[in-house]
């Protein structure tokens, strides 16, 4: 298995004298990590650590030391990039330092601890780390007053020689958070010392730490309460893309104790690695209609039910309708969890087991929210829930979350707990093994997810409402609907993992069947005497229709619609084909469902050229309208009612008992 992601950078710089006072030509290469942004808080009053990663840097022409003698170097780490990262205040230790020749069979050169700077025998040379400068102790004068002082971390060497003969260890490559690999092979760097003939296992004390990563993995932190923070669906388009802690490497050669390094202000050999921490996310929530069908309501109940659509699926009832899907699954890329281990951090077997604050690649889920807002509102004592069947019949595994509504009744909130989420989304017969993606039981067989067995469904989850049948449900458009799965992680009273959100979508529609085409409109030049008007007149007694227009064009094409007005009940408004006009060309939207960009208008070109578009006239609010059009020449007094060419005139049932829906001349409402 795959154990880290590896992001390679090597910069090379120009050669440069060594001597005292000076810096070492050099360059940088590491392994960089990915890790899931959503394993990082947002909130900046949160303190979480990461162990940084192995950073290695080589150098060209690297330190010399004459016969007898010493000489002082140092390297300095400095994070940058995204956000504003510091060096936690932990002090490495020698443990985590490894020295190579590498271009002598990357023979090791030992690397003491300051504790054995005297202790070097004769005839042998070594690296002794004589300090680690982090930002509590670093260069008093220089630094104190220094805003990024928090993002340098200095390593603060002695090469010392006491052979009779000068070295020279212009290969020396440095890596630093990794590992001592104990004592040297051969001389002169065989020492034979314990400490490092018996180093040890590096253990997470002897790391560095990066901290302060909250405004690193989002552009917008947290600055208030408890919340950890959100991330959206990248792929959908509302996430986060990739977000980057860097680091610079630095070296500096002076002579004598206590290098201050380039704080003084000395030449500076300064390497870039851009990636040397990269935040991405993981995981994905997804909202869609699918195979959800728009419901009318039931003028004969007073619309207090739904209607039951032709060709309607078992399953389907007048109190229930499916409005669409929400869908888990892990983005295609490898990520960590804040162990920085394997498994990576991914919707998986035991998500839904209830333990908390796992940094184990686990997705400590804790409960699911579903906003949805409806344009009209909702019926009173509605519900929204989740079903393992795609028509949400009430005999199929359901689960109804806590629906709250917003106060003036457009938006509703369903929360959904730990074992509400375990029943519809938990592997059949495995309960002790639950999971969004679960694919292996706790018998070790092959697992269905969500209790579904359709063939490409078994994703996810169907989303539905509910309705008490004794209240009136409004016609609206269900949009803008958001699925976000909220994490049971925190670090004292702090959110400590990102929730992960969908994407505003819309969900099947709910509406009283008024669709109308109106079929012989026409749209005269200004300077015609001739006109077109249209007639729209409310029936209702009751409901005040919300009046939109959009035109059909002659190409097959959807044109622009807009919203030409509120209409109370029994009110009549007229329009001219010029009002119309106007209203497109100024406050008209474009289509999303048009079939070819930027044939929005009422022309058509082409083959089509001659044949004008129909007006479709529609409202989400009303169950019944009466549509009427009229030719006027203004020269001859001659006025044409055309409105019977048009069809059955665009019954609904809460008109006539005798009348249907089926009869209605369009089949569908504003295409937006």
């Amino acid at each position: 298995m795959k154990t880290m992601k590896k992001l390679q950078v090597a910069v090379a710089a120009g050669a440069l004298c060594a001597g005292a006072g000076s810096a070492l030509a050099a360059n940088i290469s590491q392994s960089g990590l990915t890790v899931a942004r959503e394993a990082i808080s947002a909130n900046v009053a949160i303190t979480q650590t990461l162990r940084a990663p192995t950073v290695s840097y080589s150098f060209d022409n690297g330190p010399a030391a004459n016969a007898g003698s010493t000489q002082d170097f140092n390297v300095t780490l400095v994070l940058g990039g995204d956000g504003a990262a510091e060096w936690d205040a932990q002090v490495a230790t020698y443990k985590t330092v490894a020295a190579y020749r590498r271009n002598n069979g990357n023979a090791v050169v030992p690397v003491l601890p300051v504790a054995d700077v005297g202790n070097v025998p004769p005839n042998k040379a070594a690296l002794v780390l004589m300090s680690v400068d982090v930002w509590p102790a670093l260069d008093a004068g220089a630094d104190a007053a220094n805003a990024t002082v928090k993002q340098k971390y200095r390593y603060k060497f002695r090469l010392v020689n006491n052979t009779a003969a000068p070295i020279a260890i212009g290969d020396l490559q440095l890596v630093f958070n990794g590992q001592n690999p104990g004592d040297g092979a051969a001389a002169p760097w065989n020492t034979a010392l314990a400490s490092v003939t018996g180093v040890g296992v590096a253990g997470a004390a002897d790391y560095a730490l990066v901290t302060k990563l909250a405004t690193a993995v989002n552009a917008v932190p947290v600055l208030s309460g408890t919340d950890a923070g959100n991330t959206g669906n990248v792929e959908d388009g509302c996430g986060e893309g990739i977000r980057k802690i860097t680091v610079t490497g630095r070296n500096y050669i002076g002579a004598g104790d206590g290098v201050q390094g380039e704080s003084q202000g000395a030449p500076i050999q300064s390497l870039l690695n851009g990636g040397y921490i990269q935040f991405q996310t993981a995981l994905a929530v997804h909202m869609e209609k699918g195979v959800a069908v728009d419901r009318n309501t039931d003028p004969l109940t007073a619309n207090n039910a739904l209607t039951l659509p032709g060709g309607w699926a078992a399953g389907m009832t007048t109190k229930t309708m499916a409005l669409g899907t929400v869908k888990f699954s892990n983005r295609a890329l490898d990520a960590f969890d804040t162990n920085l281990l394997t498994p990576y951090y991914k919707f998986g077997p035991n998500d839904l087991n209830g333990v908390p604050n796992e940094i184990n690649g686990n997705v400590d889920v804790g409960s699911l929210q579903i906003k949805v807002d409806a344009t009209n509102g909702f019926s009173t004592g509605a519900a929204i829930g989740m079903s393992t069947s795609p028509v949400c019949d009430p005999a199929a595994t359901t689960v109804w979350g806590a629906t709250s509504f917003s106060p003036d009744g457009k938006t509703a909130t369903a929360a959904f707990n730990l074992a509400q989420l375990a029943t519809i989304l938990g592997a059949t017969g495995s309960p002790g093994d639950n999971g969004l993606l679960d694919a292996v039981a706790a018998s070790g067989a092959v697992a269905t997810p969500f209790n579904i067995t359709a063939p490409g469904t078994s994703d996810r989850a169907y989303v539905c409402m509910q309705v008490s049948g004794s209240a009136l449900i409004p016609q609206s458009r269900f949009q803008n609907a958001v699925a976000t799965v909220y994490k049971n992680h925190s670090i004292g009273a702090i959110g400590a993992e990102q929730s992960n959100s969908s994407c505003p979508a819309p969900l099947a529609g709910l509406g009283g069947g008024i669709k109308i085409d109106v079929r012989n409109y026409s749209e005269f030049p200004w300077d015609s005497d001739w006109r077109t008007y249209v007639r729209v007149i409310n029936n209702s007694e009751t409901q005040t229709a919300d009046v939109w227009a959009q035109y059909i064009r002659a190409d097959g094409n959807y044109g622009r619609y807009v919203k030409l007005f509120d209409l109370p009940p029994r009110a009549a408004r007229f329009l001219s084909d010029r009002e119309i006009a106007n209203l497109m060309a100024t406050q008209g939207q474009v289509s999303a469902s048009r079939g070819v960009a930027g044939k929005d208008g009422y022309a058509s070109e082409g083959d089509y050229a001659n044949a004008n578009a129909r007006l479709r006239i529609s409202s989400e609010s009303a169950s019944t309208l009466r549509v009427q059009n009229y030719l006027v020449n203004a020269k001859t007094s001659l006025l044409s009612e055309v409105s019977g060419a048009q069809g059955a005139d665009f019954m609904n049932l809460e008109s006539s008992s005798t009348e249907s829906t089926d009869h209605q001349d369009a089949q569908t409402g504003i295409k937006k």
